[in-house]
């Protein structure tokens, strides 16, 4: 993708072939049998989910979902974007997220109570 930024993708690579790939593919199926749509219907606060169209990793069946559980949530899926959203679109990720957090301003999250 002509926006990857070269150097940190080149680490990300170099990082990668390092990995303990028997640990690494307990995590992932581990990842795989995690379920926490109850704690998503807790979360009050507005949410930015940001998709690849293309994750094999994260797919995007499960943000679609999560969007449906947590109430104030949205979704910005990239038609290209895989599991790498920062370095393939940095800019747009980066406008994205300003945009979002530009309209928390003032807000006040509802008091906790105790579970």
């Amino acid at each position: 993708h002509p926006d990857v930024d070269r150097e940190i993708f080149s680490n990300l690579l170099e990082a990668y072939v390092q990995l303990d790939f028997e640990v690494y593919t307990r995590i992932i199926h581990g990842l795989g049998e995690h379920d926490a749509r109850d704690v998503l219907l807790r979360v009050t606060c507005p949410s930015l989910l940001i998709v690849g169209e293309r994750d094999p990793i994260a797919p995007p069946r499960v943000a679609y979902a999560m969007e449906q559980s947590l109430r104030n949530a949205e979704l910005l899926a990239i038609p290209k974007g895989t599991h790498y959203l920062p370095m393939e679109f940095p800019t747009l990720i980066n406008a994205r997220i300003r945009q979002f957090t530009s309209q928390l301003a003032g807000y006040m999250p509802p008091r906790l109570t105790a579970v």
